[in-house]
């Protein structure tokens, strides 16, 4: 397989793009929340993962809020 770029020298140096339609990350953000709710805490899962989790639900609320304020539109009464 070609690349067409060096390979990183660390994972920390890599990362991923992905984009995503309002319906793909609000089922995302579901999961997550679903898992969150059932999530074993420590010693089952490191609490590292509680931070990732909500981290990452958080930036995924941001982004149907997001796309609530640009795309849905309001109509005032009379």
């Amino acid at each position: 397989m070609a690349h067409c770029q060096d390979e990183p020298e660390s994972d920390e140096e890599f990362f991923v793009d992905s984009r995503m339609g309002i319906h793909e990350v609000r089922m995302l953000y579901d999961s997550l929340t679903f898992y969150r709710s059932i999530w074993p805490g420590p010693p089952a899962r490191p609490e590292e993962e509680k931070d990732y989790l909500d981290n990452v639900r958080n930036k995924l609320y941001a982004a149907i809020m997001e796309y609530n304020l640009i795309f849905n539109d309001v109509k005032e009464m009379e």
